[in-house]
């Protein structure tokens, strides 16, 4: 009966750390923007401002949110980081155009997330650009997403496999005087 309760807490031991590491890989996401994605604003806005589900992490100089404008040109700012706020504060007036907000953090379980927004001073343009959000970062950036949740399981299960066939072999070697 020994081995048979080992196994048992093995296994329900390797499920809590599955169920467990599902909650660590989970990376904080993109909860809104100022302006919103794909918004028309009648101004130039002072700012840029990004709301993540959960605190970003000091990333020194890897901290990066990146406006660009027409023919790519990166507009000019300061970048502040509070709890789970992004904001760019805006160098100078933007003309008239689309603007592509890009951004790279890192969230609370430590791992880089990249994306971005979109968004129009005037009125949209009848021709809107094909560009995807977040593109000043490219194939270039250093984006770790985590170990995939299917991974996680795969492997938990082996492992409660082994520990269950090692228990259980072991039981049959030293078999139980009771």
């Amino acid at each position: 009966m020994r081995p048979r309760r080992a196994a048992v807490g093995a296994a329900l031991a390797v499920l809590a750390w599955i169920a467990w590491s599902g909650v660590a890989a989970a990376h904080d996401d993109l909860v809104s923007s100022s302006p919103v994605d794909g918004q028309s604003v009648a101004r130039s806005p002072e700012k840029v401002e990004l709301e993540f589900s959960g605190e970003l992490q000091s990333m020194g100089e890897g901290t990066a949110l990146i406006v660009t404008g027409p023919g790519g040109d990166v507009v000019t700012g300061d970048l502040e980081v509070e709890g789970p706020i992004l904001r760019f504060f805006l160098g100078s007036v933007l003309p008239t155009a689309e603007y592509q907000v890009a951004y790279r953090v890192v969230s609370t379980d430590g791992h880089v997330v990249t994306g971005g927004t979109r968004f129009f001073v005037g009125p949209v343009p009848a021709e809107l650009t094909t560009a995807p959000p977040g593109a000043p970062f490219g194939v270039d950036a250093p984006v770790d997403d985590g170990v995939p949740r299917a991974v996680v399981v795969g492997v938990g299960v082996l492992l409660v496999v082994v520990v269950a066939g090692l228990v259980v072999r072991r039981g049959r070697q030293h078999p139980d005087p009771s």
